[in-house]
């Protein structure tokens, strides 16, 4: 379907004003000029007025022959005073016999619509309507189906009469500009490849600049673990990421048990612990869960830690007690965490820096991570679950920040120049 519009220029118009909140279309904008006090004010305004029925939609067949135009223009059917609906403003209507004539009674059209036949423009003034057509390099008789001149390739194609159109073939080719046939459906299927090549050119293309923008925000990584994450974010369409045992470890979290390692955490264990009785068992509410803390650069940061279990008190010692059940880590990888002031859990700087940045660059969705359940215990003489033994929390930042430290001056001068969006 081809659309085609009149352009309407701009008028000139004088417009008396009067105290009436009249409302005047001026360049663009609706502007109430009922503020105007003086009836006799004459105001002199620019203003584009909207015509219904100039722009034209084609509708056409399989050769490009505009069968029906219908404008934007659309007939009211009132009933009683009553608007039951509306109809198209047929501006032409057309069939044709296979090269082009257009059939006795079963035509119409507007003295505004001059094409038709392959979407080429009539030249009713030479032989009447519709009898003969402008191809360009030729003029086209479709009563006779032929050029009314001799085909300027005509040495190219010496099996054909020189008057020939579309290669005497007007069901499947046209002609399109008066030259030679052109199979209309293998036009289009050229056409439809020509888009389809340049989308899917254009998607190789922003395939490449992803790829390009995920391979430089994992460069600066060095352990394997955030780079995993990365591809995760770019390719995984948000879909739950699962830490393995040996993935779990690698995130080198800040050892923490049932007391937790911040002030919120430990104020709720002491709420809970507070009404225990020598030899009673406490089972840890639903979704109990503690914060941690990641020290490995672009892994968790600040996690949630989910608890079940149950905690035995001491026969005779109320202060004595020894815990038993299973952690799992929670987290949301996507950027969006806010700043705190846990000396504990704060990220550094460059980190902030670079979350601001993938925040912006990075494509890819958001996604959630899990942990594998794992088993724990803790006595009350533990700082930590079990679990933790043995596991440092010395994990590495990346590659930049972990040089930025043999590199102090230059580390303030990066850092002062990504706060202020350098």
């Amino acid at each position: 379907m081809r659309i085609l519009e009149k352009d309407v220029d701009t008028e000139s118009k004088n417009h008396s004003c009067s105290n009436n909140n009249e409302i005047v279309f001026i360049t663009g904008e609706y502007t109430n000029i009922d503020s105007l006090k003086d009836s006799s004010l004459v105001i002199h305004y620019n203003y584009k007025t909207l015509i219904r029925g100039y722009k034209h939609y084609e509708l056409s067949n399989h050769l490009g022959n505009v069968l029906v135009v219908i404008s934007d223009k659309r007939i009211t059917l009132c009933s009683s005073s009553v608007v039951s609906g509306y109809e198209a403003d047929v501006v032409s209507a057309s069939d044709f016999y296979p090269f082009g004539m257009l059939m006795s009674g079963r035509s119409y059209s507007s003295p505004v619509y001059r094409y038709g036949f392959n979407g080429k423009e009539r030249t009713d003034e030479i032989n009447g309507e519709g009898n003969v057509y402008d191809y360009g390099y030729r003029i086209y008789n479709p009563c006779i189906g032929k050029f009314l001149s001799v085909d300027p390739l005509i040495q190219s194609y010496p099996w054909y009469t020189p008057y020939q159109f579309a290669g005497n073939k007007p069901i499947w080719a046209v002609d399109l500009d008066g030259l030679e046939e052109t199979g209309y459906t293998m036009y289009l299927e050229r056409q439809y490849s020509t888009v389809q090549g340049a989308i899917k050119q254009n998607e190789a293309n922003r395939a490449m600049a992803k790829a390009v923008t995920v391979a430089l925000f994992k460069s600066v990584f060095s352990e394997q673990l955030p780079k995993n994450f990365i591809d995760h974010y770019a390719y995984g369409n948000g879909k739950q990421y699962t830490l393995n045992k040996s993935e779990a470890v690698d995130i080198r979290s800040i050892p923490t048990g049932l007391k937790g390692i911040v002030d919120t955490d430990k104020e709720k264990f002491n709420k809970l612990i507070s009404v225990a009785k020598k030899g009673s068992t406490i089972t840890l509410p639903e979704g109990y869960s503690i914060q941690g803390g990641a020290t490995t650069g672009g892994t968790l940061g600040r996690f949630t830690t989910s608890l079940t279990g149950k905690i035995t008190i001491d026969k005779k010692d109320v202060t004595k007690w020894t815990f038993e059940g299973t952690m799992q880590f929670n987290d949301i990888w996507d950027f969006k965490t806010n700043f705190v002031t846990n000396k504990d859990l704060q990220r550094s700087e460059w980190g902030d820096i670079q979350t601001k940045l993938a925040d912006k660059y990075l494509p890819g969705q958001g996604f959630n991570i899990t942990s594998e359940v794992m088993q724990v215990k803790q006595t009350s003489f533990d700082a930590s679950f079990d679990w933790y033994n043995g596991k440092a929390a010395d994990g590495k930042q990346n590659e930049i920040s972990n040089d930025m430290k043999d590199h102090p001056q230059e580390a303030k001068e990066a850092i002062k120049k990504g706060k202020s969006g350098g």
